[in-house]
């Protein structure tokens, strides 16, 4: 029986935190490593509420998300066929591997999508630090995520991407007829793997990156009917979510249509920028066989801004005076010099600015209603267990 007399503490602070920190002493002891703590007295575990990004070659991106792709955290890279999905998730890799000589990335592809010419040449990843799973044709999706798992638990990896958990296919999907029904089998899947794989994932500080197609909601009348598809266990899990959709290159963009694409980006979510405004969108350029164009990009918002003049041939970059900084005959000869000269590069952005948007307001209406949509499903879910409980 619980005592009418309130309990009172008499210890001073100091000996609070002293009975805490000998829990904690104990616990990591244990342990063999630290797991818990008052962050304002270990570092470590201050450190990890910092979080950590794996830079995509895009300046502008960066700059919406916060940084690139977050260590210790989900990412969802979706998008309909041919929006640059898996060009991203593979430059950004390479755009790593050439900063940062011990960067591991494993890949776990079940797309059947990949081809040499396209990862090494084309992107510049070292093969020795790319570590591929394939999905082969007899072993199913939970054998195949138990071997990334295991393979995750080594801490070795910087970055893992699996394109696309689409096309990992559950035991029991594997097992049936074409002709039997097997609803959400993917989805529970997916959930398991949340379940298993998000402790690890920032156990060992990796960027967890899912490459997933866009499916079409038959039930939606008033909002956009393409949403991510795989359930909503990794929606729920993933903290930044991407929207890419190829867009069609106008006159006034810097590149032609025979020289690259043209992407646009909706941040559908994102919980690692909580300073920023989460619905934002861009395009971003890249260039046939080079990926990822910052420059010509960068050139075509200054001119824009009259922070740089074309006349004739030639462009000039203007000081605050009216005063010529620099100049380059062409547009050519500006981006190689951009390339060669990256911190005056970086102090042309820092004038430019990021060229991110805000959504419209119709946009933002369409994500939360969304969002608002997935909360309902949810809820029913939860309430029909709790009958089932109650009945039983």
């Amino acid at each position: 029986m619980a005592s009418l007399v309130p309990y009172q503490d008499n210890r001073t602070l100091t000996e609070k935190l002293a009975v805490l920190d000998k829990i904690a002493n104990k616990v990591n002891e244990k342990a063999g490593k630290i797991i818990i703590g008052r962050i304002g007295a270990n570092k470590a575990i201050l450190d990890r509420l910092r979080i950590q990004y794996v830079p995509t070659p895009s300046y502008e991106l960066n700059d919406a998300i916060g940084g690139g792709f977050p260590r210790r955290r989900c990412t969802i890279v979706s998008g309909l066929a041919d929006s640059g999905k898996t060009s991203l998730a593979l430059e950004t890799i390479a755009f790593n591997m050439k900063n940062d000589p011990n960067f591991i990335a494993i890949w776990l592809e079940s797309e059947n999508s990949l081809e040499e010419g396209y990862v090494v040449d084309t992107f510049g990843i070292d093969p020795d630090r790319f570590f591929y799973i394939e999905v082969e044709s007899k072993k199913p999706a939970e054998e195949i995520l138990d071997i990334l798992y295991n393979i995750l638990s080594t801490g070795i990896a910087d970055i893992c991407v699996i394109n696309s958990l689409k096309c990992l296919i559950p035991t029991k999907e594997r097992e049936a007829s074409l002709f039997d029904t097997t609803i959400a089998l993917q989805a529970r899947l997916n959930s398991r793997m949340v379940s298993k794989f998000t402790a690890m994932v920032a156990e060992y500080n990796t960027a967890f990156v899912l490459i997933q197609r866009l499916s079409t909601d038959i039930g939606s009348m008033s909002r956009d009917p393409l949403i991510v598809a795989g359930g909503l266990a990794i929606r729920y899990w993933s903290s930044l979510t991407l929207d890419l959709r190829k867009k069609a290159i106008l006159d006034s963009d810097p590149i032609g249509k025979d020289e690259g694409v043209k992407i646009g980006v909706r941040i559908t979510k994102n919980h690692c920028a909580p300073w920023k405004n989460v619905y934002v969108k861009l395009d971003y350029y890249a260039i046939f066989g080079q990926g990822i164009e910052q420059y010509l990009s960068t050139l075509a918002r200054a001119i824009s801004k009259g922070i740089i003049v074309s006349k004739g041939a030639w462009l000039y970059w203007y000081d605050e005076k009216g005063e010529v900084k620099d100049k380059w005959n062409g547009k050519i000869a500006f981006r190689q010099a951009m390339k060669d000269n990256p911190d005056i590069f970086n102090e042309l952005l820092k004038s430019v600015g990021s060229g991110v948007d805000n959504m419209s307001e119709d946009e933002i209406e369409e994500v939360q209603a969304e969002t608002a949509e997935l909360e309902k499903i949810s809820n029913k879910k939860s309430n029909k267990k709790e009958q089932v409980v109650t009945v039983a």
